[in-house]
């Protein structure tokens, strides 16, 4: 029967080594991604070109294929087909680092965290469901926020994230961790602090199991 096509979107979580097969005209690609959309998972199938397309595609990055094709796998899954029609979007979720070697920034433990601290870097589990809101400005355009809290062994914290960094988190499921960098610590609404992000502020998933042992 025809395949129903399918348009998913959601944070990659992670990916397969790509592997090359012969072809009669040559040689041929597949490269599988696995992608989280919430609590959802889809297995992403690329071929042939479209590996090409995402070659520099990174656990944490946001990824789009409109016109995908679904197939049930063999263990009565589902996967989506990449191929020649198919469109991907990627959104990395950090700039490349400049040329200079930049020393990696240590994570702050929440509980060290003061008030006023821009740049800062900090690496915890989220606690719950982040929950995507939208605001308006000041100037009447509206932006969206997740909020969310995450928590490392001396404390848990709110996060605020804007915009792309929103977007990107709001799809994550709780026990996930997460590092974001270059985040500013300000007063929350109910005392404390809490966690804005800012233009500059990136995010990265930490794959589990590689997560620093004690």
């Amino acid at each position: 029967g025809s395949l129903k096509e399918a348009n998913v979107r959601g944070v990659v979580a992670r990916l397969s080594q790509v592997k090359t097969f012969p072809r009669p005209d040559g040689e041929g690609k597949v490269l599988r991604v696995k992608i989280l959309d919430g609590g959802e998972e889809a297995t992403l199938v690329f071929w042939d070109e479209k590996v090409e397309e995402v070659a520099t595609v990174k656990p944490g990055d946001l990824l789009e294929v409109v016109g995908g094709k679904v197939k049930e796998d063999t263990l009565g899954g589902w996967e989506i087909h990449v191929r020649k029609s198919s469109h991907v979007k990627v959104r990395p979720s950090f700039v490349p680092p400049p040329t200079v070697e930049v020393e990696e920034a240590k994570p702050t433990p929440m509980r060290e965290l003061r008030l006023g601290v821009r740049g800062v870097t900090v690496e915890g589990i989220i606690v719950e469901s982040p929950h995507l809101k939208e605001v308006t400005l000041k100037d009447g355009s509206k932006v969206k926020v997740a909020e969310l809290a995450l928590r490392d062994e001396t404390g848990s914290i709110k996060v605020s994230a804007w915009r792309e960094i929103g977007e990107i988190l709001s799809r994550l499921p709780p026990g996930l961790k997460v590092k974001l960098k270059g985040v500013t610590v300000k007063e929350g609404f109910a005392g404390g602090v809490e966690i804005v992000t800012t233009s500059g502020t990136t995010v990265e998933v930490i794959p589990v199991g590689e997560a620093a042992e004690d």
